[in-house]
């Protein structure tokens, strides 16, 4: 699928967001257009190309299949190729994922899993261990509900199911391929539900659905202009938002390679695979990014490649903004969103990825969040009486876009309060 007409109105993307397909049927046409080219790596070794990356997840969307009749699916893994393969198999299904936050405190995991009702957790044997190791309650999790271990599903394919599969991934079509691989569902059901960090009481669950989620993918595409040369380091959690869309989704279905990396806190480890796989595009926190300034073993030299880095879930430290730029001489790019906007809204730009629809028009400023994404709508209002605010008044902000959540699970009234329709827009 091309990008719209560089067309930025609201009315326009509200329009166009109703023709996106789901995300598993984005998926199979991604891959068939990567064909031989790798586009999923991490660096444990794993490198697959377009067909290997669908038929991975083929693979593993039988075993789901087999073993999960429920709705809802969660999922315990950090940033790595299984956990793309995992998530993009239940999407194939129409499957719901939760990918559970396990540097939450027990409580908060257990309220994550009650909630969504989730009685299957996909995870590795491998990844139990590290979390065991880090003082993590691994029966806790385990009491409530069964964990099915990749490395049993792994031993459990055997070859000529797996050569079928990748056989089907290479010479079948792809609208074959998601008649036959893809439960058919509407782009309005719910993809995914994201936890927020619970600090504020229990965490609440946030409903994103398939249109959502890809509405968001197209926005910040128009906006970042892929070359053809980029690569991604995919090391944020896909707990977070940004961490799925920025990470897994916003590359994948755009024919991005990403490089997976089980830690965002390991920076020295993050600039070695920058360098050794020439990472064009880095997404972060301020805090992540606070790391790379802070360790003598990150060389600058190891960062040459990177082309556009963006700073998004928190602000932006002016400090580690300065810091960044005088050690590795690259610009932090500051973005803006929230887990309930799927999450990206804003974000500044270089000018070497400057939309032709902006004309000559500001795209950067220093300590600002950056352009609305296009299609989304911005409004500074009195947090009282909703009315709007002149321009440099400080309010309440809300947001309006097809990527705007459809609610908070199980909670109509919290769901009304937050979202509001005001002139017709939601």
């Amino acid at each position: 699928m091309q990008l719209p007409a560089d067309d930025p109105s609201a009315e326009y993307w509200m329009r166009y967001s109703e023709t996106l397909p789901t995300l598993g049927d984005a998926w199979v046409s991604a891959c068939k257009k990567a064909a031989g080219r790798e586009v999923l790596l991490d660096t444990l070794g794993t490198r697959l190309n377009g067909y290997k990356a669908l038929t991975g997840s083929l693979v593993l969307a039988r075993h789901v299949a087999r073993r999960s009749p429920e709705q809802i699916i969660g999922i315990l893994l950090p940033s790595s190729a299984a956990s793309v393969l995992l998530n993009m198999a239940c999407l194939l299904l129409g499957k719901t994922v939760v990918n559970l936050n396990f540097t939450a405190t027990p409580s908060a995991i257990l309220s994550s899993l009650r909630q969504a009702e989730i009685t299957t957790i996909y995870t590795s044997a491998r990844f139990l261990e590290r979390l065991q190791a880090r003082g993590v309650d691994v029966e806790l999790i385990r009491a409530h509900g069964t964990l099915v271990m990749l490395e049993d599903l792994r031993a459990a394919t055997s070859t000529l199911s797996r050569l079928q599969l990748l056989l089907a991934s290479v010479l079948l079509p792809v609208r074959t391929l998601q008649q036959r691989f893809c439960k058919q569902h509407d782009a309005t059901q719910t993809a995914a539900i994201l936890f927020s960090s619970g600090s504020e009481g229990q965490p609440k669950g946030v409903m994103l659905s398939h249109r959502s989620l890809h509405a968001n993918v197209r926005q910040t595409a128009l906006l970042l202009r892929f070359t053809d040369e980029d690569k991604v380091l995919a090391n944020l959690p896909p707990f977070h938002a940004f961490g799925l869309t920025a990470s897994y989704f916003l590359p994948l279905l755009e024919g991005v390679p990403i490089l997976c990396h089980p830690d965002p806190t390991d920076v020295v480890a993050s600039a070695q695979a920058i360098a050794q796989h020439g990472i064009t595009i880095l997404f972060g926190t301020s805090s992540f990014l606070r790391l790379y300034t802070r360790n003598p073993k990150v060389r600058p030299e190891q960062l040459a490649s990177l082309r556009l880095v963006v700073a998004g879930a928190e602000k932006l430290q002016d400090e580690v903004r300065d810091d960044f730029k005088t050690r590795f001489d690259k610009d932090i790019f500051e973005g803006y969103g929230a887990t309930e906007t799927a999450p990206v809204a804003s974000c500044n730009l270089p000018e070497d990825r400057r939309p032709a629809w902006l004309g000559s028009a500001a795209i950067s400023r220093s300590g600002s969040v950056g352009l609305p994404l296009p299609g989304t709508r911005f409004r500074i209002v009195d947090p009282d009486s909703f009315a709007p605010l002149p321009t440099g008044e400080a309010g309440m902000v809300l947001i309006s876009g097809p990527q705007v959540m459809q609610g908070y699970l199980d909670d109509h009234a919290l769901t009304e309060h937050v979202i509001r329709s005001l002139d017709g827009s939601r």
